[in-house]
């Protein structure tokens, strides 16, 4: 299960158009983030993805965060950043995978 679970956001992250906006991009990404650590640590609220996820768009967008989702960070007027999202959102599943190897020691 959580080979499919890594492999459909890894597909999602490949051509993100095709699913959808990036705000349905961003919360399918975060929904699968939850179930893979939902799925290794069933005990853990799934809470914690949403909270480590502000804690990295704060460092990431210092200044401009204030609570907005990673879909707006990437919007200038009418146009948003693709890549940037993408690799945002790459940079977040890198930490996740950190997160889990050291929930998985302890």
């Amino acid at each position: 299960m959580r080979e499919w679970l890594e492999e459909r956001f890894r597909e999602i992250l490949k051509t993100p158009r095709m699913w959808g906006s990036l705000e349905a991009v961003e919360m399918h990404c975060l929904l699968l983030m939850e179930a893979i650590q939902y799925y290794d640590h069933p005990n853990l609220p799934t809470r914690d993805v949403i909270d480590q996820y502000v804690q990295f768009l704060s460092g990431r967008f210092p200044g401009f965060y204030d609570n907005k989702p990673l879909h707006r960070l990437v919007t200038c007027g009418d146009q948003q950043d693709e890549p940037l999202f993408v690799a945002c959102m790459l940079d977040f599943w890198d930490e996740q995978q950190q997160h889990a190897q050291t929930l998985a020691t302890d």
